[in-house]
């Protein structure tokens, strides 16, 4: 029996032709960066942010690049955020940037606004609007009281913070 099975298996092998990888089977990025660090400036000249990450592959076909530890500082007039992830997506045709893994966004105390963090799975920033969103759990602090909710909507430009469901605050004096 043993040798009906190796025989067969034998004449399997050698009549099945190997598949050959081809270009549409395969992805390749048309370019990557490493241990990078990038600044965009506006038309005055002032930076609009800065992006430091280990690795960045840039996939042209699909418009989107896939970054490894990502730090990104935006800089505004009112505030400065910070945010950090293990892993991100930038959809160039789309102006929206997806962080996941480990997401940490950081406003830190300015002038008279106390420091502000969210900390969640992951987070969708629309550059354009300037909106963050997600719809996974995410952690809130503000200046010592924690909120927990079920999905989250903030609007940067108008400074509104939408929690979804299940809210749970836990206020520190």
């Amino acid at each position: 029996m043993l040798l009906l099975a190796f025989s067969w298996w034998l004449q399997d092998f050698f009549t099945n032709e190997p598949e050959l990888l081809t270009r549409d089977k395969t992805r390749f990025a048309n370019y990557f960066l490493e241990d990078f660090k990038l600044t965009a400036y506006d038309k005055s000249g002032k930076a609009k942010y800065t992006l430091k990450a280990k690795r960045l592959d840039n996939f042209e076909s699909e418009s989107v690049a896939e970054i490894e530890e990502i730090n990104v500082n935006f800089y505004s007039q009112g505030s400065n955020w910070t945010v950090t992830a293990n892993k991100a997506k930038l959809f160039q045709d789309e102006n929206k940037i997806e962080f996941f893994d480990n997401v940490k966004i950081l406003r830190p105390k300015q002038a008279e606004k106390p420091e502000f963090s969210f900390q969640t799975q992951q987070m969708t920033l629309l550059t354009e609007k300037e909106i963050l969103q997600t719809d996974l759990l995410v952690t809130v602090n503000n200046n010592g009281t924690l909120i927990k909710s079920k999905g989250l909507r903030y609007d940067g430009k108008n400074g509104i913070l939408e929690l979804k469901a299940d809210v749970k605050v836990t206020y520190v004096k």
